[in-house]
């Protein structure tokens, strides 16, 4: 504290002056004698002043008077003998920036004057002159402080109305819009504007738009003079901290001063999000005062807004303090209040004791709730942020009705509350539930989909752990269902399977489980079974339920069922691997025929395990190039040359060496493969027999057997491609398909075959006898070739049956002037009956296995062909 021996003694007040009039002022002078501190007391009394003063004269004292006064003017006079000017003004200023401060001297120089003016004096007075000028500077000063201080206040308003932004958007945007400054928000994520008041059309005269369009508006307007200032301020404070006094100019010409001052705004997490930016109209204080007035008529208008608002909403509200009483409702509120005549929730009311006594009526699960709730809501009055909710059903009128209670933090910096909300939310809990039902219920059957399937799996396999029971999985996919919906379309298929879930859930207990996965696949979870074999009887009961015909839409349809069963806890006890298991055996089903069921078994799993590591390995093996092609010699049985090969695929495994077409080609047929694996074998077939004519081994033809997956693949394309790229001569090309793929779809396969026809290549019919061709498609078929399938040759020598069959067949080729190719052959004894009975081609193990390229070109080059007395035999017949 200052000595009080610095204190000055009160100075008489001059007589015709009255102590309820003088304006009490309290001064620190800075003198180098006391004698000069009473002059100018004594000044200030005889001007209206009732001065309080403290004289100091040393630095040390002037930083003890500081704190805790509430100095209302320093005067320092020049020069003190023991202060240093410039350090009391640095003082000064650092622990009260506002404090007017006067220098007065004899004389003091101009340089002086105005390094002192620029370290923070606020004015200097010359004695040597005239000390009138003293008494309007300190008024002067004593009311621009407290216009400052004014300013300040308002400054610390918005900066709190920023940070309440926080909190609540709505509650920042009513008092942002009730202030007279102009409150914007600069996102800096965005790099835009995210808010502007409306007192940015009042201050400036500008349109809000305009400035949340360019955030740059506000400065184009700002005074010529204080355009460079202002730009260079506002880049040194680009993270807020801009404090800066300008002009601006109106559209109507009119200049008005403002006081503009930025701060950052921080997130929870402390991360700086935005910048707020507050500017006050500081042209008149009796001009901010009529704005102040204005804003509170505003604010008080925006609350009756916000009770309509309120009142708008289809929701019963109530605002809570912070005791948990009801403070304000809205309509719907009062409303349901006075109709059910419920006091207990009327204004006043507290409403954490209602709660607590509805509580304690209920019983059990809905005691628990409201006692859970309303501890919740005391945590959150409490000064918690998290929104409470509960949703209830109840009966309106004899019918189930659910409503939501949630109930808001509303709190302030002064003060905390919250806000409660009834609304009925009946369809929203009806739209939900039907949600709930297509996400766990086949749309079609409402049988329980796969996703609801795996959790009554789950389920069932928990009891069968705990009651050491037997449980059955049941995989069952309809036999040739597909037929039916691309014949009859899918309103049929659709009705024909509504019928067979009704068939299976006959054949099946209430405790069970039916399952529809999709298209026409059903699934069966058989719990609590007393013999395993239990389940074999309910695969029966399916199967013979199923395979009766079914009448729908005036069509008499039938479908059989190929079904697969694995057993908890033989087989497994996880569910994925259960519903594997199923699968893998209902496949092993259709395999042994369809129409009927099979049960899991460790050899099946094997099987399809390798099946998948195959199928794995396959889908590699293109771009590895593992694949291979050998060729098979066709030979005339006129000339005995080789007139051409058969080119077929092999896949050389870098593990399993050599794998059985047998095994890979069902694979690419079933995943598709056989279309780019068709593709190379037409590319490499045709690039090695136009290899092989180069080199002068004859003019060869070539056959490739095409996939009936590729005829529907732009075959076409691919063929001319091949042709293209390898240079051989379409007529050199034969491209093999079965009678079966020929006849499934004869109609739609005529257009393609006429369309390789058109590109100049051959088409040859294999395995022919063992379909069901009719001479009518043969006639329409553009075919070249038929080959007699290897079931007619095998046993030529020893079964006349056979041999008349294929006589028959060449005599029906020859008859549409087809050529006959017989594969198969293996022994001289076939080969003399097939050439005695004018075949043209033969191929088989008599001739040549098929062979690597290497072997078959030696061949070539060797002029290999058949016996000669084979071909003399040939010439006899003939005569």
């Amino acid at each position: 504290m200052v000595d009080r021996q610095n204190r000055l003694p009160p100075v008489p007040a001059p007589e015709n002056a009255s102590d309820d009039t003088a304006i009490r002022l309290k001064l620190l002078i800075a003198a180098a004698a006391d004698e000069t501190a009473r002059q100018l007391l004594a000044i200030l009394a005889q001007n209206g002043f009732a001065p309080e003063a403290v004289c100091i004269q040393t630095l040390p004292e002037l930083e003890q008077a500081l704190p805790g006064n509430h100095w209302d003017l320093v005067l320092a006079s020049h020069p003190p003998t023991q202060l240093d000017l410039f350090a009391a003004l640095r003082i000064v200023r650092e622990q009260a920036p506002e404090l007017p401060f006067i220098i007065i001297a004899e004389q003091i120089e101009e340089t002086l004057a105005l390094a002192a003016m620029r370290a923070g004096a606020n004015d200097f007075i010359e004695t040597r002159h005239d000390l009138k000028r003293l008494i309007p500077t300190i008024q002067r000063e004593l009311l621009a402080a407290e216009a400052r201080r004014q300013r300040q206040q308002a400054r610390e308003v918005a900066k709190q109305a920023m940070e309440a932004q926080l909190l609540a958007v709505s509650r920042f945007r009513r008092l942002a819009e009730a202030i007279p400054e102009c409150v914007w928000v600069f996102d800096l994520d965005t790099w835009r504007m995210s808010f502007v008041s409306t007192a940015y059309e009042r201050i400036w005269g500008r349109r809000v738009q305009d400035l949340l369009d360019d955030r740059k508006d506000w400065l184009r307007h700002i005074h010529p003079d204080d355009q460079a200032r202002m730009k260079h301020a506002r880049d040194t404070a680009k993270q807020g901290g801009l404090d800066e006094e300008f002009r601006v100019i109106r559209p109507d010409g009119g200049i008005r001063w403002l006081h503009l001052s930025t701060f950052p705004i921080h997130d929870t997490s402390n991360r700086m999000q935005s910048i707020g930016g507050v500017a006050s109209d500081i042209t008149g204080f009796i001009e901010q005062r009529n704005e102040l007035r204005a804003a509170l008529a505003e604010q008080r208008h925006r609350a009756e807004v916000q009770r309509l608002i309120l009142d708008a909403l289809p929701a019963d509200i109530a605002l809570l303090d912070g005791a948990g009483r009801i403070i304000e409702t809205n309509a719907s509120w009062e409303n349901s209040v006075t109709q059910k005549g419920m006091s207990q929730y009327a204004i006043g009311a507290d409403y954490l004791d209602t709660c607590e006594q509805l509580a304690q009526r209920q019983q059990g699960e809905k005691q628990r709730d409201l006692e859970e709730m309303v501890a919740a809501i005391r945590g959150l009055l409490a000064g918690g942020y998290e929104t409470v909710g509960r949703i209830y059903p109840s009966k309106v009128d004899g019918q189930q009705r659910w409503f939501r209670n949630t109930v808001a933090p509303l709190h302030t910096q002064e003060k905390r509350g919250a806000v409660v909300m009834h609304v009925e939310i009946t369809e929203t809990m009806l739209a939900e539930q039907r949600l709930l039902e297509l996400s766990h219920y086949d749309s079609l059957t409402m049988l329980p989909n796969r996703l609801l399937f795996r959790d009554r799996l789950a389920t069932a396999l928990t009891m069968a752990r705990r009651n050491r029971s037997n449980l059955a999985v049941c995989f069952i996919d309809l036999d040739r269902f597909k037929g039916i919906n691309e014949s009859l379309g899918h309103q049929i298929g659709d009705l024909l399977l509504l019928e067979v879930a009704s068939r299976i859930k006959d054949c099946v207990r209430d405790s069970d489980t039916v399952s529809r996965f999709g298209g026409d696949e059903f699934a069966l979870i058989l719990p609590e079974l007393a013999e395993q074999q239990d389940s074999a009887q309910v695969a029966e009961r399916i199967i013979e339920s199923l395979s009766a015909p079914y009448s729908i839409e005036g069509h008499d349809l039938f479908v059989t069922a190929s079904i697969g069963i694995t057993l908890f806890p033989n087989d497994s006890d996880d569910p994925d691997v259960l519903q594997r298991n199923a699968d893998t055996a209902m496949y092993r089903a259709k395999e042994a025929g369809r129409n009927n069921f099979q049960f899991f078994t460790a050899e099946m799993n094997a099987n399809a395990m390798e099946m998948m590591k195959l199928e794995r390995d396959l889908r590699y093996a293109l771009d590895n190039e593992e694949f291979l092609l050998y060729y098979q010699p066709k030979v005339s049985c006129r000339t005995g040359r080789i007139v051409g090969f058969e080119a077929l695929l092999r896949w050389q495994h870098p593990l399993r060496g050599m794998v059985s077409p047998l095994e890979f080609i069902p694979l690419l047929e079933e995943t598709g493969l056989i279309v780019p694996v068709g593709a190379w074998v037409l590319h490499t077939a045709s690039a090695q027999a136009r290899t092989w004519q180069e080199a002068g081994l004859g003019k060869l033809n070539i056959a490739v057997n095409v996939s009936g997956k590729q005829v529907g693949q732009h075959l076409c394309a691919t063929v001319r491609e091949a042709l293209a790229a390898s240079g051989l001569p379409a007529e050199h090309l034969e491209l093999e398909l079965t009678e079966s793929q020929l006849m499934k779809d004869a109609e739609g396969i005529i257009s393609t075959l006429r369309q390789l026809k058109a590109t100049g290549v051959s088409i040859s019919v294999d395995d022919f006898g063992t379909g069901y061709s009719s001479l009518a498609y043969l006639k329409r078929f553009p075919l070249d070739t038929l080959k007699i399938d290897r079931a007619f040759v095998r046993d030529l020598a020893a079964d006349a049956n056979d041999v008349s069959i294929a006589k028959a067949i060449i005599t029906l080729a020859h008859s549409f002037n087809l050529k006959v190719v017989a594969e198969g052959v293996e022994t001289e004894d076939q080969l003399s009956l097939l050439i005695a009975n004018q075949c043209d081609i033969i191929q088989g193990y008599y001739f040549s296995k098929p062979l690597p390229t290497t072997e078959a070109t030696a061949m070539l080059q060797q002029s290999r062909c058949l016996p000669a007395h084979l071909l003399c035999q040939q010439a006899l017949s003939a005569v």
